[in-house]
């Protein structure tokens, strides 16, 4: 994993510097508004249970206050099973929501590096989840790349680290969450 998320960031540094340039089309300028959609793998390391495997999908929006600074918010939906060993297997959804402040870098060819820091909370359901505790995720930062497709779109790479509390709702579980994802945004609305 750790050699994965190496490679993606050289090789988005190496596409920063060898793409052609388009005169501010790598900006996302004062007053766009952004629609925002993902999906996630996830590989999490527990205090005390191991590790999972989960599956993530985020919808979200974003308003850019300048050109560098943009505000914003989403909404996820994960599920996951585990067989760890020694216990029943088990399945389970949760539900989230996040708020997040986005610092954009305007380039000079059709990438935008991005920035994302955030907290958030999620709530379970499934076996094992009715007396779960609500997870808090703090601090939550995301680095990872826009690629603009024309004036009202991009696609999205990003790495993501997240530190949760009461974890998977099990209270006083602690967890530290590393995922990739890969999204789409659509820009309904461009700033000038």
């Amino acid at each position: 994993m750790k050699l994965a998320a190496i490679l993606v960031a050289l090789g988005l540094a190496a596409a920063c510097v060898a793409l052609p340039s388009r005169s501010l089309a790598a900006s996302l300028e004062q007053g766009t508004l952004e629609l925002e959609t993902s999906v996630g793998l996830d590989h999490t390391s527990y205090s005390t249970t191991g590790t999972i495997t989960r599956f993530d999908g985020t919808v979200g929006a974003g308003y850019s206050v300048t050109r560098l600074l943009q505000v914003g918010g989403g909404l996820m939906f994960s599920h996951y099973s585990s067989d760890v060993p020694g216990e029943d297997p088990f399945s389970a959804s949760s539900y989230g929501a996040s708020a997040d402040v986005t610092l954009n870098f305007p380039t000079p060819n059709i990438l935008v590096p991005y920035l994302r820091l955030g907290l958030g909370a999620e709530t379970f359901s499934g076996d094992g989840s009715e007396n779960s505790k609500v997870a808090l995720w703090a601090p939550m930062v995301r680095a990872g790349v826009r690629v603009l497709v024309g004036e009202s779109g991009s696609v999205n790479l990003s790495l993501a680290y997240r530190h949760e509390s009461n974890s998977t709702g099990v209270d006083g579980e602690v967890a530290n969450r590393v995922a990739f994802a890969v999204g789409l945004s659509l820009f309904p609305v461009r700033g000038k």
